[in-house]
């Protein structure tokens, strides 16, 4: 959908930009207090950096985030540049003739808006520009995608080629361990550098053989390298090139991996000399030095090893960094905390919404619901959104068609649609009416006093708005009951039974996902409901036209809720149930024998068993009730034992039979 590639675009800007930001103030950092800060505070800087680069991988945390507001945040001047990566779907239009929007017209709603978004025959304005924006941006995120996948590969490639080539030429290392360090220690073949490596969970130290001649420094890389151990710097050298990889399109990146990874040296550097003393300072830099002539290969950069070598230009700094040994004092200390503190509030939090720029809310739903139900509500409603138009410009011709507006807003991590529809005739308020998705749930605010009295629409007040926004309707607030293996529910969904809701039923077993793939093959999508052909369900209906009849407290028989349905099997009543069952085996016609020609013509023979989709329906209903209850296996799939089964293991609660 429209909105969720533009929300998706959004978030990878703001990425993108905060975290650029993000970096180019810790180098700044680096070099204003270059020799007034402990390096091991220098390299803990860099994980404000990656947690902002990480953060679009937990989308709770994102979405949390994403709520948060500050008039500190740089996305309040950023904003323009992160909109030029979102294209913003606009109004569309339906016919006027339709009747007042119900949630049974939900689906052929949503077709209407996605087909007239995505045609720009029907758009209000010209999409031409936003469709060469999309283009461009489809172009980049194709060669942003494939390059994180081929630059993930060679860093596998590598990896794995390292792990080989240090298993096969180790040898146990017979020198002086630090009693606090429990990781092996190999003498290896020629290889460029001392390192600390991981290798599929085993873990080792690796010497080159040259050092065998020379024991002392043998002993401070075996020092050095434990401290990497210590440090986990195996997984914080995955997370540098796992985000490389990932941002690898953004050349800040690529400078904030070379620099922390420089950093984490200095801050075991720290460690070692901690660890090995003070009288070893100087000696401890001989041996770096020593290590800055091995040569270096391709592979070193992104590595994820932790090597002591890493090239003669980062040498000097830790020999400098050595010689100077930087204290963080108390200023510094709190300097640098405000610095990181400032830096996190004005990256982590988004820019503030005030006015026209404010994104639709809750808020703003209530506040209209609240108003008298007449015209000038349109008018409180472009105080909001001011895009809704009041005259047409471009589809002159089409005078059968009105305007609506559908925007689309969050609400604790929900998506709700607002649809507003203004008449073309003479720029009056049709309707207003907000969708919480994906269960359909629907909300009339507004609809013309025709509209309810012909149809007994209900408007919502500001209470029922409220509640609207802060109750979630689910089958589990009605019934419980348990599911046979293999089978998961969906979830609630409004557009099943009259207003009652229902949910279906998900099945995990591959081979009835393929016989229920079979029977909807060819089958018209908008004209056959999805509970037809799903592997089962439960249903609520809250309408009184049901008619039931009932025989010494027995469910005897119910009127089919649906056309196109007869009986393949005798009805029975359900014992041992909560309340009056009756199983009533039924069968849906899936096609129309208009839809059934046209199909063959197309398709080629259907075979008669996938023309119909038949189902074991156990129906719940109480006399002094009008609400009725569903639940039904799909008989392809299940056996009449196992309906029954399910039956009995409805458990209804209090207010399941209320209205």
């Amino acid at each position: 959908m429209i909105y969720y590639r533009r929300r998706r675009r959004r978030r990878m800007a703001e990425t993108l930009i905060t975290s650029s930001v993000i970096i180019l103030m810790l180098c700044a950092i680096r070099i204003l207090f270059k020799g007034r800060i402990r390096p091991t505070v220098q390299y803990g800087l860099w994980g404000i950096a990656a947690a902002r680069l990480a953060l679009p991988c937990f989308y709770p945390v994102i979405r949390w985030f994403g709520s948060l507001q500050s008039p500190w945040s740089i996305m309040n001047a950023a904003a323009p540049l992160a909109d030029r990566l979102a294209v913003r779907a606009h109004a569309v239009t339906v016919p006027s003739g339709a009747v007042p929007v119900s949630p049974g017209q939900l689906g052929a709603v949503h077709a209407g808006l996605e087909n007239a978004a995505a045609n720009p025959g029907t758009a209000l304005i010209s999409g031409a520009e936003q469709a060469g924006l999309s283009g461009w941006i489809v172009l980049f995120l194709g060669i942003w995608i494939a390059g994180s996948i081929l630059l993930f590969l060679w860093l596998s490639v590598v990896h794995i080629h390292m792990g080989k080539r240090l298993m096969k030429q180790r040898t146990p290392y017979e020198g002086p361990v630090p009693a606090w360090s429990a990781v092996p220690v190999y003498w290896t073949g020629d290889i460029p550098t001392p390192c600390y490596f991981v290798y599929f969970g085993k873990k080792g130290i690796y010497l080159p053989e040259r050092l065998q001649n020379d024991p002392e420094a043998a002993r401070h890389v075996v020092v050095h390298e434990a401290c990497h151990a210590g440090h986990r710097d195996h997984i914080w050298g995955w997370l540098r090139c796992v985000l490389l990889c990932c941002y690898w399109i953004n050349p800040f990146v690529w400078l904030a991996g070379y620099l922390s990874k420089r950093d984490c040296e200095l801050s075991c550097d720290e460690a070692a000399v901690l660890r090995l003393g003070e009288a070893e300072r100087f000696a401890y830099g001989r041996t770096l030095i020593a290590m800055a002539a091995g040569r270096r290969t391709p592979w070193n950069f992104l590595s994820t090893a932790s090597d002591i070598g890493n090239g003669k230009k980062s040498m000097k700094e830790r020999i400098w960094t050595l010689a100077h040994h930087p204290k963080t004092g108390p200023v510094t200390a709190l300097v640098i905390a405000a610095a990181a503190i400032v830096l996190i509030v004005c990256t982590f939090t988004g820019k503030m919404r005030n006015g026209a720029d404010s994104v639709p809310g809750m808020a703003e739903i209530v506040a209209l619901s609240e108003l008298p139900k007449d015209q000038n509500l349109l008018e409180a409603i472009r105080k909001w959104w001011p895009e809704i138009p009041s005259e047409d410009k471009e589809n002159e011709t089409e005078a059968e068609l009105n305007y609506v507006n559908q925007y689309l807003f969050s609400y604790r991590g929900e998506t709700y649609r607002l649809l507003v529809s203004v008449l073309k005739e003479d720029g009056s308020l049709d309707y207003a009416s907000v969708i919480r998705e994906p269960t359909g749930e629907w909300l009339n605010i507004y609809q013309t006093p025709e509209a309810v009295e012909n149809y007994g629409m209900i408007l919502a007040g500001g209470e029922e708005t409220k509640e609207f926004f802060e109750t979630h309707a689910s089958m589990a607030d009605y019934v419980t009951y348990r599911l046979p293996e293999g089978l998961t529910d969906s979830g609630y969904r409004a557009d099943l039974g009259d207003g009652g809701g229902g949910s279906l039923f998900l099945t995990e077993d591959e081979d009835q996902k393929a016989r229920l793939e079979e029977l909807g093959r060819y089958v018209d999508r908008d004209s056959v409901p999805d509970a037809w052909l799903a592997a089962g369900g439960i249903i609520r209906w809250n309408a009184d036209y049901l008619n039931r009849r009932f025989d010494t407290g027995s469910l005897k028989e119910t009127a089919i809720p649906w056309n196109h349905t007869s009986y393949w099997g005798e009805l029975v009543s359900v014992e041992d149930c909560e309340v009056p069952a009756l199983l009533e085996p039924l069968c849906h016609d899936l096609y129309t024998p208009s839809s059934l020609e046209e199909a063959e013509k197309r398709y080629g023979p259907i075979p008669e068993e996938n023309q119909t989709s038949r189902m074991w329906y156990v129906f719940f209903a109480r006399p002094d009730s009008d609400v009725m209850y569903a639940i039904y296996l799909n008989g392809d799939l299940y056996k009449k034992e196992d309906a029954l089964k399910l039956a009995r293991s409805v458990h209804f609660k209090e207010e399941a039979f209320t209205p």
